[in-house]
């Protein structure tokens, strides 16, 4: 749920923690008290420590105990196996979607973050308020970038989530231009805007069909504009392998 940048004093509260323990219990499925006090807490901390480190969060958590007891109990909540983010998460990814979705177009933010250890993040977040509230993600090694056949494994999971109604927009860099993508966003009826690779192949569909083996191809740097100025194309094919279109394209 979205909320403010700063906690406010009170967030420190053991009430804190028991609001946290209650919404829980309302939206997520049932689960054993102990889990659900423990992801209470680390929800809370989280939220007040402002940061993913367990020791900082450990700060945040009112208790007697010590920091190393309180660390120790949110490393043990995290490595049991039965402790299932993908389940728990669910339904407040769907939560924040239905409720995106009553007000309007939904912008689903899609892209990949370096984290430590040889490790990348795909994830897709909900473009709110100049916020991106994560909804989807999947955590692999790094190997260059993350293959289509990846890309369009996560869009097809993400899409299980996205009400069948909402009218989405699909938002994401150069790493996510290739046309199979595209087209299953399409296939749920989506909209998309992403960055094309400057070597990218694209032409005018506007001729007959028999025409379309001499139709000249240019790169998308062929069009570059002048500084500070723009140009848009619309009703053009891109990728001289697929011929995928017809897109508008706008070049800055």
């Amino acid at each position: 749920m979205p909320f403010n940048n700063r906690p406010t004093p009170m967030s420190n509260s053991p009430d804190m923690k028991d609001k946290m323990e209650d919404l829980i219990e309302q939206h997520l499925p049932p689960l054993r008290k102990t889990r659900r006090q423990n992801l209470a807490r680390l929800t809370a901390g989280l939220y007040r420590a402002e940061h993913a480190c367990l020791s900082a969060v450990a700060d945040e958590i009112p208790g007697s105990a010590k920091q190393s007891s309180k660390t120790r109990r949110l490393r043990r909540f995290l490595g049991n196996e039965e402790v299932d983010p993908d389940r728990w998460y669910r339904p407040v990814a769907g939560q924040l979607l239905r409720q995106a979705a009553e007000s309007g177009p939904i912008r689903l933010l899609i892209d990949t973050l370096e984290l430590t250890g040889n490790r990348r993040l795909l994830v897709a977040a909900l473009a709110y308020r100049r916020r991106a509230l994560p909804i989807w993600w999947h955590v692999d090694r790094k190997d260059g970038v993350t293959s289509a056949e990846k890309q369009e494994a996560f869009l097809e999971e993400l899409a299980d989530l996205v009400p069948s109604s909402a009218d989405a927009v699909l938002i994401g860099d150069g790493e996510f231009h290739s046309v199979d993508l595209l087209q299953a966003a399409q296939e749920n009826g989506w909209s998309y805007c992403v960055r094309l690779h400057a070597d990218t192949y694209l032409r005018d569909r506007k001729t007959d069909a028999e025409e379309i083996g001499t139709q000249t191809w240019k790169e998308c740097r062929a069009l570059d504009p002048e500084q500070g100025s723009s140009r848009s194309l619309q009703g053009v094919s891109i990728t001289k392998e697929h011929d995928f279109g017809p897109v508008n394209v706008v070049c800055h």
